[in-house]
């Protein structure tokens, strides 16, 4: 939403189009770009974002007060107050899980769609207390936020969540329907928990990490001692003989719960 900022520059500058300089908060030079037409001895404009502004013929060179020369008065614009601010609104989500084919360190992520509108660029996304690793937004109506599913597991005393998208300075928007960490789709089928090839061995890894079952740094494909272990875990929680081979019993469970 745009802000107008007015600035006193002095009587002297009535009718002349003089510069504004900005800069933003940490930053130590000065912008250009805008400029405003004096009157009544007033610098009126109007802007989208808080910084600090100075309106003259050169910036400011320095915090200066309301009695220092004209063309030189620096104005401190305050943020949006959260009633002022849009707030983003939930319709509909929908969630899933996919490989994550960059790295080892989250093998699974959670890739949530959310549909609404007036999502900023900027809006933070939560599912329960945990924040998304990365927000893309498509459209004010649309955002796509992707979290890893380890990181969602690690809080056990509740698996159905909130979810949460936050626009700057405007209060968080919560969905209406919570979301059942457990009860996402699956992206690991019975046929591709084979540990014959290396890429079923890798498949099995990432759905025991998932589970929690093994840690992250041994999806490597190599069907060893630490796997072998895991799926024994595995398989004495489920009930089901513990050999340290995924077998069709195994193999099943696995796909189901992961």
């Amino acid at each position: 939403q745009p802000i107008t900022v007015t600035i006193p520059v002095g009587d002297a500058y009535n009718g002349q189009t003089i510069n504004i300089y900005h800069q933003s908060a940490g930053e130590s030079d000065w912008t250009s770009g805008l400029t405003c037409t004096v009157s009544a001895g007033l610098c009126v404009f109007e802007t989208n974002h808080a910084t600090v502004y100075s309106a003259g013929d050169e910036p400011a060179s320095g915090l200066e007060s309301e009695d220092s020369s004209p063309g030189i008065i620096q104005s401190l614009v305050s943020f949006f107050s959260k009633k002022d601010a849009p707030k983003a609104k939930i319709t509909s989500w929908k969630a899933s899980l996919k490989e994550n084919t960059t790295g080892v360190s989250c093998p699974v992520k959670v890739q949530l769609e959310i549909k609404g509108k007036r999502f900023d660029k900027n809006a933070e996304v939560k599912i329960g207390g945990t924040k998304a690793s990365s927000v893309e937004r498509k459209s004010s109506k649309k955002i796509i936020a992707k979290f890893c599913y380890a990181d969602l597991q690690k809080v056990k005393t509740d698996f159905k969540r909130t979810i949460k998208v936050n626009n700057p300075n405007a209060d968080e928007e919560k969905a209406k329907k919570k979301i059942d960490i457990n009860k996402i789709s699956s992206i690991y089928t019975e046929e591709k928990l084979t540990p014959s090839s290396l890429e079923g061995a890798l498949s099995i890894q990432k759905a025991l990490i998932q589970l929690g079952y093994l840690d992250a740094q041994y999806a490597t494909g190599f069907y060893g001692p630490l796997t072998t272990d895991a799926v024994k875990k595995f398989q004495a929680d489920n009930g089901i003989e513990q050999t340290g081979n995924v077998g069709p019993l195994t193999r099943e469970k696995l796909a189901k719960k992961s």
